[in-house]
């Protein structure tokens, strides 16, 4: 059976089909990678946001800490 001009636009079409879809699945493929990045770069933020909430935490603790024992010494000073 030959290949008409039909069947040969037909096989054209359907190959550019393919490649289409190819481009199309590397293309959500790389999206999920971006997605993922972007999910890893917020719970880095997250993790160092709550890491500098518990220093802040701890300065003042230690700030508080420093108050009583200067009230403390100038009681015992007198």
């Amino acid at each position: 059976m030959a290949l008409t001009g039909d069947h040969l636009t037909e096989f054209g079409q359907l190959k550019e089909l393919e490649r289409a879809k190819r481009e199309l699945n590397k293309m959500k493929l790389e999206r999920d990678v971006a997605k993922q990045e972007r999910d890893a770069t917020i719970q880095e933020f997250n993790t160092a946001t709550q890491k500098l909430e518990e220093a802040f935490d701890t300065i003042d603790s230690l700030k508080k800490s420093i108050a009583l024992l200067e009230s403390e010494l100038a009681k015992s000073q007198k």
